[in-house]
């Protein structure tokens, strides 16, 4: 174990030496810089692909629409995975604030609140990654289009500017793919989430399409309104006796609720009326008929 570590450590230092060595070109600077605080070409890009699968016409629309449910439910579960580890585990310096590195400025100045956050893994990886992965399910053609955008336009800036290591994001974009896989495999999930989800579409649609703006206004912006109050809970979290046996006994807490919520809630079967063949007449009409004589 001991060696692995080692391995990827050296991974990470050398892949961040390699990357620092360009910093002071002002053009790479200014291009990696745009590329990340763009979220329009960035999250809010993966949000309208999700739009147009959602309301594209076809025979599969509910199976589509049931499957979206179940790819966003998983982005928000990496979500949070990530900042829990990111919470819970050995604090990680991002390489741009690491002295020790001897880190080259930018030519540019790159503004950014990190609201001291651990570096490890990063949760930008694992949220995107998640979305990416779903849309891949939903569009087989998509799946070089998307590994190359996450590569090049979400991980490669991150890496450039010294946000994260090399190891931040490969354990990120994990944490996204497993948990969107794990979501679109659980059965109960769709039964439980998106049948209920989707006939309240079709009863409250006005509600509904308000309260998705708003949740996936705060997907494309990235959850900018809510960070620094989830991670001021986790810091409580964190702070508590034991929090890693506490952060434990509460997902086991929760997989247990969950668990319960869905056999409680089993399904009824509703009696199944018999088929009257064709020229019969029905038995409660015929009883009908026969009290009227």
């Amino acid at each position: 174990m001991h060696t692995v570590l080692n391995l990827i450590q050296s991974a990470d230092i050398r892949t961040y030496y390699w990357l620092n060595q360009f910093h002071g070109i002002w053009f790479l600077d200014r291009l990696f810089t745009d590329l990340e605080i763009n979220l329009l070409f960035k999250s809010a890009l993966f949000i309208a692909a999700y739009y147009y699968f959602w309301f594209r016409e076809g025979p599969d629309q509910q199976e589509r629409r049931s499957t979206i449910v179940a790819i966003l439910v998983g982005t928000l579960a990496s979500l949070f995975i990530a900042r829990a580890l990111a919470t819970f585990a050995p604090f990680r310096v991002r390489p741009m604030s690491d002295p020790s590195l001897g880190y080259r400025p930018l030519s540019v100045p790159l503004v950014y609140d990190f609201v001291g956050w651990s570096g490890f893994p990063s949760d930008h990886a694992a949220y995107l990654t998640a979305l990416g992965f779903g849309l891949i399910r939903l569009s087989r053609r998509l799946t070089l289009p998307v590994i190359l955008f996450l590569a090049g336009w979400i991980c490669l800036p991150r890496l450039y500017l010294g946000i994260h290591f090399l190891s931040d994001i490969v354990v990120g974009a994990a944490i996204g793919a497993a948990t969107t896989w794990a979501a679109l495999h659980i059965e109960a999930l769709r039964s439980r989430a998106a049948r209920p989800l989707l006939a309240f579409v079709k009863a409250k649609p006005e509600v509904f399409y308000t309260l998705s703006f708003l949740i996936l206004f705060e997907l494309a912006s990235m959850f900018s309104d809510f960070r620094e109050p989830v991670h001021a809970v986790l810091r409580v979290a964190a702070s508590l006796p034991h929090h890693p046996a506490f952060l434990v006994e509460s997902i086991l807490l929760a997989s247990l609720c969950t668990v319960g919520f869905l056999l409680w809630h089993r399904p009824t079967p509703h009696p199944t009326a018999p088929v009257s063949q064709p020229g019969e007449v029905p038995a409660a009409k015929a009883r009908g008929a026969r009290a009227s004589l």
